[in-house]
């Protein structure tokens, strides 16, 4: 029933679409769901409009009968014409998600007791269950992203590209930019009034104004003025100034402007491009004839729609069309490889050339983040000499931590985008499952530390020393729809086998340009694996974004937190500009100011350049503590300093987080003028031990520091074993404590008053527990 509602309604777009007139209407809504203002990105509401899959679609349909230059006889035409468009698109868009709605209400009829524990891979068995997700799922990338990648992609299949293609990556990515260039110019004709984003402000003003009985009618009017007055630079000057452009009449040299304008924003004409491009060569891969020889077999969702590898539309000898620049550049990054396939004899070496290519692109980003030092490719893992047990593509080291990549280039298939749960699963094992398992296996190898590591020239690698810990990050070379929630879905793991996160090389290089620092980029990664099943997101840039402004913890109000999309239109509004070199302020930026203050940041650093494998733990350690602590780490150990140098004696504070879960962490900085080193270590070391066992703490953290070091730290400790009952332990806290004065700190560094309760947790005042030793 479901699929004979979605081909019924598809039967309709495809009715509309040959309507006279209709290829200017879509003129319009390519425009106004396209057009964006650099700094209103954040406020987008993309409900409102059409993502790029939905325009494809109706272009795909447009050009299966050739297009139909027809104007049509009023210009209020277009106005239903669109809004036919957004109704008929609104009711796929249902009848796509009725499926999962149906399964919802099967489940629910069996027991709606059992609803929250029934096991996601159950609930997701059949066929049409994942099409709305990938169909409605976000671009996965941005524009700019396909063009930066596209000769590291195809690096070692230039050759053959040139020979049988007349392709060239340099020479297309040129013509690529005076393509976008071009069209940028021409949008500056563009009034472009975000009008889908204030129509409810603009109806809430209207009501004050236009009375109830006619209010539908004059607030058409009012907004249909609107989306054609954004054009107002197509139109004569005549028809502007005339009270006939308000009423929408026909006005022949004005309309004639519009017509011919609208379709001239997104015309480019061939003689514009220098003789030593050859335009002809690259229409030749990339376009279709608008009189349509694009696949009449094309019908529903799923389905090979030429447009999408042609995104290119010939008007006539010296004029072509280009209706979405992302879906140029995606071609651009996506086809060449379909070409190749056609090759049988060089299809054996297709495969491995992606698959080397996607292992260096995702190098070369880690090595920004980690360091040459620190990061290695194609290490070979064996337990038996000459049986080689598994390969790391990736391997970064930080510490005592590591991170173990592995990178995969299966795509998500037509049959699978279409809803043949069969093929999702093969997709999903391709792409994410064998690389989790090569990931599980490597992790191990890796701590147990007694296979032999090689280089892919066979030389012997000694693994870095000290790794306790060994995170597993799936990427792929593809831009994979719902590829987080598959992974969340159908990852098959056992209890004691850890978590991974699965991302694409795009969604790395937006989380390497915000997480630039080793343990920046760790922490990340360990809370995401940490928190898989607590935080739920659609796409990695949405738990980047709550991240950089909120940061993955916890809340011990909440057992399951869904963050919303618009997190990611928070990187959108900042990333974009600044990659793409535009001038803007910093209004709407809610990633201008993160979590992390300077000094705090400075401290990270400091401690990061410790020869101390721990320094890793240590920081992670501070990152865990909530934003007021953060600071008070810093102040109080520039008070501590100060007052050394002020009076010659030794001085200290310590503070002690809350009991979260069952633990409590805690921090002491201690400052001595004396500048023995050494020293300085033992006396940190009495101090930290007697303070967390009379703190009753898990983890603490010691900082000790000379006062006349310019340093903010001279020495670090971690102590990080389960606290318990110890006699020796409890004697040495107390004979310790009572002989060296210390003062006690809250949360917000503030001294704790006599009568507060004790920062230890036991409920006493403080002046009757640790405070009676102070």
């Amino acid at each position: 029933m479901n699929k004979k509602l979605r081909v019924a309604i598809l039967s309709q777009i495809k009715a509309l679409v040959k309507t006279p007139g209709y290829f200017f209407a879509l003129c319009m809504i390519l425009i106004e769901d396209n057009t964006v203002i650099a700094e209103e990105l954040n406020e987008i509401d993309n409900r409102q409009r059409l993502n790029v899959k939905e325009q494809s679609l109706l272009l795909g349909f447009l050009l299966q009968n050739g297009i139909d230059f027809t104007r049509p006889d009023n210009p209020l035409h277009l106005i239903e014409l669109k809004d036919k468009t957004y109704e008929l698109m609104e009711n796929l868009h249902s009848v796509i998600f009725q499926p999962n709605v149906n399964k919802m209400k099967e489940f629910l009829d069996k027991d709606p007791s059992k609803i929250e524990r029934v096991n996601p891979s159950d609930y997701y068995k059949g066929d049409d269950l994942f099409v709305e997700q990938i169909f409605y799922s976000d671009n996965g990338a941005y524009d700019f992203q396909y063009l930066d990648f596209l000769s590291d992609r195809y690096v070692n299949d230039a050759e053959w590209l040139l020979k049988n293609r007349n392709f060239s990556c340099k020479e297309a990515l040129e013509i690529i930019k005076i393509i976008q260039e071009t069209i940028s110019i021409k949008a500056q004709k563009i009034n472009f009034l975000s009008l889908k984003e204030k129509i409810p402000e603009l109806k809430k003003e209207a009501k004050k104004v236009f009375p109830k009985k006619d209010f539908d009618n004059q607030f058409k009017k009012q907004t249909s003025f609107l989306e054609f007055f954004q054009y107002s630079k197509l139109f004569s000057k005549d028809i502007i100034n005339n009270e006939t452009f308000i009423d929408l009449d026909i006005f022949e040299n004005g309309w004639d402007g519009f017509y011919t304008g609208i379709v001239d924003l997104f015309v480019v004409e061939k003689n514009i491009f220098d003789e030593s491009l050859n335009i002809e060569l690259f229409l030749e891969n990339f376009a279709v004839n608008c009189q349509g020889n694009i696949s009449n077999s094309f019908a529903n969702i799923g389905e090979f729609n030429e447009y999408d590898s042609r995104p290119i539309i010939i008007l006539d000898e010296e004029r072509f069309f280009v209706p979405i620049l992302f879906q140029l550049c995606e071609a651009l990054f996506e086809s060449p490889f379909y070409w190749t396939l056609d090759d049988k004899e060089y299809l054996k070496q297709v495969g491995g050339n992606r698959g080397k290519a996607g292992e260096i692109i995702t190098y070369n980003l880690l090595e920004k983040v980690f360091g040459e030092e620190n990061i290695f490719h194609s290490i070979d893992i064996e337990s038996k000499k000459g049986r080689k047990d598994s390969e790391i593509d990736v391997f970064c080291v930080f510490g005592n931590k590591a991170l173990c990549v592995q990178v995969k280039s299966k795509k998500l298939t037509l049959s699978s985008r279409a809803g043949s749960s069969e093929d999702l699963s093969k997709d999903f094992k391709g792409a994410v499952q064998d690389a989790y398992n090569q990931g599980v296996i490597c992790r191990n190898k890796v701590l147990e530390n007694k296979a032999k590591f090689y280089t892919s020239g066979r030389k012997e690698w000694k693994l870095p020393s000290g790794i306790e810990d060994v995170y597993i990050l799936g990427i792929t070379t593809e831009n994979y729809p719902s590829l987080n929630h598959q992974s969340n879905i159908f990852l098959e793991k056992d209890l004691e086998d850890p978590n991974a996160i699965f991302m694409s090389i795009f969604d790395l290089e937006v989380v390497t340009h915000y997480l630039s620092k080793p343990y920046e980029f760790l922490y990340y990664v360990k809370q995401r694996t940490e928190l898989v099943d607590y935080f739920n997101a659609e796409n990695e840039i949405v738990y980047l974004a709550y991240h950089l402004q909120v940061k993955l913890d916890r809340d011990e109000k909440y057992g399951l937190i869904q963050l919303d999309n618009g997190y990611a239109q928070n990187i959108d509004r900042n990333y974009y500009p600044m990659r793409r070199g535009l001038n803007v302020t910093t209004k709407n930026d809610k990633l201008s100011q993160r979590w992390q203050n300077q000094e705090f940041v400075n401290l990270c650093s400091e401690i990061a350049t410790y020869n101390f494998p721990q320094k890793t733990d240590v920081i992670f350690g501070l990152y865990d503590w909530d934003a007021e602590t953060r600071d008070s780490i810093v102040k109080q150990l520039k008070n501590c300093k100060l007052e050394t140098i002020s009076d010659n004696s030794n001085h200290d504070r310590t503070l002690l987080s809350k009991e979260r879960f069952g633990s409590k962490s805690g921090i002491t900085c201690f400052t001595q003028s004396n500048i023995d080193l050494e020293d300085l270590s033992t006396r940190l070391s009495m101090y930290c031990r007697a303070k967390k066992y009379r703190c009753k703490a898990d983890m603490w953290i010691g900082f000790g520091t000379i006062s006349v070091s310019p340093n903010m730290t001279d020495t670090i400790l971690l102590l990080k074993d389960t606290w318990e009952y110890n006699k020796e332990e409890e004697e040495f806290a107390n004979k310790l404590l009572p002989q060296q004065p210390t003062r006690a700190w809250k949360l917000d560094g503030g001294k704790i008053g006599r009568n507060e309760k004790c920062i230890c947790g036991s409920g006493k005042k403080y002046k009757k527990c640790c405070g009676k030793f102070a």
